[in-house]
């Protein structure tokens, strides 16, 4: 078979698949896509990501105990992130986990009409990691409550806040 066959194919399919996965993604749910973001702002806790966290925050993001804004949220986890790992690794020594069950979803439509808004609450606990593959346990239990907007058609948070239920959040 001529390359020239072979490429065009290969484009083909690839393109095939990645019309295939924006469908899928434009077919979910708006608590779908809710849940995703929870999940998204895990993930980049576990990896670091200070703007990996921020990002489903709104521009105009206020955090109601600190008063911290979005850009001030992001310098916070940086710091965090440099400074909390292992001296000799430098693995990290937090993990997030966010347990499906410790999330509702109360979004805000109208006679059957797309929600703009709504409510986010999660139960979230901070783990502190032992040695590679032994968990310390939990450090702390933290409840965050939040306001979600749709903007441009994506879901964004416009304003949380938290309380420490268990433990202590050494941010």
């Amino acid at each position: 078979m001529p390359v020239k066959r072979v490429l065009v194919s290969v484009a083909v399919a690839t393109a095939v698949a990645l019309v295939g996965y924006w469908l899928l993604l434009a077919l979910r749910s708006d608590e779908d896509r809710v849940r995703a973001l929870v999940e998204g702002v895990a993930e980049a806790f576990n990896e670091g990501s200070a703007g990996g966290v921020v990002a489903p925050l709104a521009e105009d993001f206020a955090e109601d105990e600190s008063k911290l804004d979005r850009r001030q949220v992001q310098l916070l986890l940086a710091r965090f992130f440099l400074q909390e790992r292992d001296s000799k690794s430098r693995a990290l020594l937090y993990e997030l986990e966010v347990r499906p069950e410790d999330v509702t979803i109360e979004l805000d439509g109208v006679d059957g009409a797309s929600p703009e808004s709504g409510k986010l609450n999660v139960t979230a606990r901070f783990l502190r990691r032992g040695a590679p593959g032994n968990d310390s346990g939990s450090t702390a239990v933290v409840e965050f409550a939040a306001e979600l907007k749709k903007i441009d058609r994506v879901w964004r948070i416009s304003r949380a806040g938290h309380r420490v239920v268990e433990g202590k959040i050494r941010f």
